[in-house]
């Protein structure tokens, strides 16, 4: 089986290379920045193909671990023999995509997708998924803005809506920070040290450069009428980060894994909360704080 390489962390995924050669798949030309010419993979993103009946059929006979609703979709996680089984349906039960993910985390297997977009929706699903295997690997998917100022790696992280994204653009345009990724902080410890990652996937944001930066501080933004930064304790840093870890919330194993990663992080990066408006003065007060570190 030959393999498209890509690198996400330190981790090398293989793109199965069959499908990209007969059209039948494309990969998004812009993730292109992230190929490899790596010949080994530590993940594999692979394919096969599975009428939709017959997959159907298969997967009713299966227990479902977690289930919930997004915009116009259901999905569902069941589990199987060889792993999970991932299942995305219309909201009149039609089942458009279907992926599974093997309990080692060594491959993710799309077994068909119905959604007619030559693999783009497959793609950005594969990225929904990959969490799992990366955590483990020892890495860590945090939903936040990953950018980089002055050396230093920096997540913004904040329920969507909050303004992260603003305040990363007024880092961007005021103090010539790079924006690594809009939307996914890619976290994984390298010789000792918590570094921040690029990787081919960055949400809706559009943004994201192929490049890795040690991670000095994670800021949770909170909209506020005062601008006001504090660096918070241990356990509040944890807490208020941890519904902004990616992690499988049908394996309670793989969650416990996750949160060790993300205690060891906390116990070693500081975390702190900035109540702000959408301003440029906020953005000042938080970068006196990264300046000292």
């Amino acid at each position: 089986m030959s393999f498209l390489h890509l690198k996400a962390a330190d981790l090398v995924l293989g793109y199965d290379l069959r499908l990209i050669s007969n059209n039948i798949f494309q990969i998004p030309y812009k993730y292109h920045a992230f190929l490899t010419d790596a010949k080994k993979s530590d993940i594999e993103l692979r394919f096969y193909f599975i009428d939709r009946e017959t997959l159907s059929a298969a997967a009713a006979a299966l227990p479902v671990l977690y289930s919930g609703k997004g915009f116009r979709k259901s999905y569902e996680f069941r589990k199987c023999r060889k792993g999970i089984l991932y299942l995305l349906r219309k909201d009149g039960g039609e089942l458009v995509f279907s992926a599974l993910i093997w309990h080692s985390g060594k491959s993710i297997i799309v077994l068909h997708d119905y959604t007619k977009t030559h693999g783009t929706f497959a793609f950005e699903q594969l990225g929904r998924l990959l969490p799992f295997s990366l955590i483990r690997r020892q890495a860590l998917v945090l939903h936040g803005v990953l950018m980089e100022y002055a050396g230093k790696g920096v997540i913004l992280s904040a329920p969507s809506g909050t303004g992260k994204s603003t305040h990363a653009h007024l880092w961007r345009d005021h103090f010539r920070a790079l924006i690594v990724n809009g939307d996914r902080s890619l976290c994984r410890k390298k010789a000792g040290v918590w570094m921040g990652y690029g990787m081919p996937w960055c949400g809706s944001s559009g943004e994201y450069i192929n490049r890795e930066v040690p991670i000095r501080a994670i800021v949770v933004l909170q909209q506020a009428e005062q601008n006001e930064v504090r660096r918070l304790p241990l356990l509040e840093g944890f807490q208020r980060m941890y519904g902004n870890i990616m992690f499988p919330l049908w394996d309670r194993a793989v969650i416990n894994e996750a949160l060790d990663l993300f205690d060891d992080m906390c116990a070693e990066i500081p975390v702190y909360l900035l109540k702000c408006r959408p301003e440029t003065e906020a953005a000042e007060l938080l970068k006196r704080e990264i300046d000292q570190l």
